[in-house]
């Protein structure tokens, strides 16, 4: 029996006397004792390594069928059997791309995962669970207050070493709140469910070309090229600092402006390394930076803003043969202001042409206005493109991780909320994007 067979078995005996342990626990409405206690730590130390030796050969066996030509691996082959399959109610294709509307929660499972027996109603319920009452229970070490989904919660992660791990049934519901602060799936992006550190999905560059032929000749034969698309999962980590004071004295309301400040952060940064990332490691590329994209470059020293700026960005993606239905404009809020004050020669507001009219613009202040170009230094960017053809690859199943970090703001009497998750960023086609740059006030 190889590696990750056995210690997928391990996990789900591991998982199984957890489930029973918390249920005995949560049934007589009691805390642990010490020995059940103990035996709940070394049961999730286990766990861990587990996971980690799992990750590690889903790696593995994915690189090898990236090297083998095969895109679509077999889903035994990626350390998934059919115990695991029936527990998430996964669906096993390779490529299930999301769009905004649609959750990875649905798509990866609301039942089993590490054995809670959680009930689909309770994750219903936003109110079921909350990270911002979850890190505070675990800065105060006051557990009052919390649902019952949130006490199960804290049992999954490393409590004795200062932090927890959502769930497999929860992390996707917080992947959830993150995808919808972001303003790049907000103009129409996809997601995508990554099984392993690294997922290659196939593309068409192009496709089959007809012919004219005369009567009696043979037909001219033409073939389809393909390439890839790889997502190699980074991770996006963030640390949040508050005093012990604030944690003990928030109301239940305060309590989520924790979770949203975690969430709005990380949301914040998948849309900038969307837009921009440069694609040094360990930071994904960005529209900005991939081979491809059209870039529109307005003077040596940057240009006041112009209607035309967005009338020749829509024709850059237009002109590459993809339609302006479905594309969407983002930029920065300064350039919605410069918009806004257009006016004509009889100071009315300036009408924009239909095509540009038509098309949503969205503001994010992830696009910079200090930028340097030439002698200027207060220079943005425009976005434009069909944003269906930007992916982020998120992977779901490893969840959203949160720790709490004492010994290092101890001084201050404050602590740290680090939380992290993992994805990459792709553009299945560059030619569908074109970014307008050296935009002055």
């Amino acid at each position: 029996m190889d590696r990750l067979t056995l210690a997928k078995q391990d996990r789900h005996r591991l998982r199984e006397e957890l489930k029973a342990l918390v249920g005995k626990v949560t049934k007589e409405g009691r805390d642990f004792t010490r020995r059940e206690g103990a035996r709940a730590r070394e049961i999730e130390r286990q766990l861990e390594e587990l996971g980690d030796v799992i990750r590690d050969e889903e790696a593995r066996l994915a690189a090898e069928e990236a090297l083998s030509g095969t895109s679509r691996p077999d889903p035994s082959r990626l350390g998934f059997d059919a115990s695991d399959r029936a527990r998430y109610g996964w669906d096993r294709r390779a490529d299930t791309l999301l769009t905004r509307e649609q959750k990875v929660a649905d798509v990866v499972g609301r039942s089993g995962g590490f054995g809670l027996g959680i009930d689909p109603t309770e994750l219903a319920d936003p109110a079921a669970f909350s990270l911002g009452r979850i890190a505070r229970a675990m800065v105060t070490e006051d557990g009052r207050g919390l649902t019952d989904l949130e006490r199960r919660a804290l049992t999954e992660g490393t409590g004795s070493q200062g932090g927890f791990l959502v769930p497999e049934e929860l992390g996707p519901q917080v992947i959830d709140r993150v995808r919808n602060a972001t303003q790049v799936l907000a103009a129409g992006g996809r997601t995508l469910i990554v099984r392993s550190d690294s997922h290659a999905l196939a593309r068409l560059i192009t496709g089959n070309v007809p012919g004219w032929r005369n009567e009696g000749a043979a037909v001219a034969e033409s073939d389809q090229a393909y390439d890839r698309v790889t997502f190699a999962v980074k991770t996006l980590a963030i640390i949040q600092r508050m005093s012990r004071e604030l944690a003990e004295d928030l109301s239940d309301e305060a309590n989520e402006l924790i979770e949203n400040e975690i969430i709005q952060a990380l949301a914040l940064e998948l849309d900038r390394v969307a837009l921009r990332g440069t694609g040094t490691a360990p930071e994904p590329r960005g529209v900005l930076n991939q081979s491809g994209v059209t870039t529109i470059t307005n003077g040596a020293n940057g240009t006041p803003f112009a209607m035309a700026m967005l009338t020749a960005a829509l024709s850059a993606v237009r002109d590459a043969n993809f339609s302006a239905d479905g594309c969407s404009f983002i930029y920065a809020s300064r350039t919605q202001k410069s918009l806004d004050g257009l006016v004509d020669t009889t100071g009315q507001p300036l009408r924009q042409p239909e095509a540009v009219a038509a098309v949503p613009k969205l503001v994010s202040n992830q696009v910079p206005v200090n930028l340097t170009v030439g002698s200027s230094t207060d220079c943005s960017e425009i976005y434009v493109g069909k944003w269906d053809e930007l992916v982020i690859g998120m992977r779901p199943t490893i969840g959203l991780r949160v720790r709490v970090l004492e010994e290092r703001f101890a001084d201050t009497l404050q602590v740290g909320l680090l939380a992290w998750l993992r994805a990459d960023v792709q553009l299945l086609h560059p030619a569908a994007f074109a970014v307008s740059t050296g935009i002055r006030p």
